[in-house]
């Protein structure tokens, strides 16, 4: 069980590493940028059209604001979600064949 766990936290990681840089990423590709709001974004054509609110005022403070992290913490991030994957997958299959060994052994 403390391979799943630490399997666990490997993704929980991860995610945290990784996951502002996908917000990021995401808020620039519907047009929220550096720079302000892109010509012809999603975010224009979705938000231009009405008066513009809350959402929208906290969508383009995040997209302008928002820094991207490095590129070793992007890879530190992925690598942790990856072995973190795999540790939690791998772990109950080392359980089971450690156990059939040992009662192999006892027998």
């Amino acid at each position: 069980m403390a391979g799943v766990a630490v399997g666990v936290v490997l993704i929980v990681v991860g995610v945290v590493v990784a996951g502002p840089a996908l917000a990021v990423l995401a808020l620039s590709a519907v047009g929220f940028t550096a720079c302000g709001i892109a010509a012809a974004a999603l975010a224009q054509s979705v938000f231009y059209g009405s008066a513009t609110g809350g959402l929208f005022s906290i969508l383009q403070s995040a997209g302008a604001t928002a820094v991207m992290p490095s590129a070793a913490a992007l890879l530190a991030g992925a690598a942790a979600t990856v072995v973190g994957v795999a540790t939690t997958v791998a772990a109950p299959v080392v359980g089971a064949v450690t156990m059939i060994g040992f009662r192999r052994r006892q027998g």
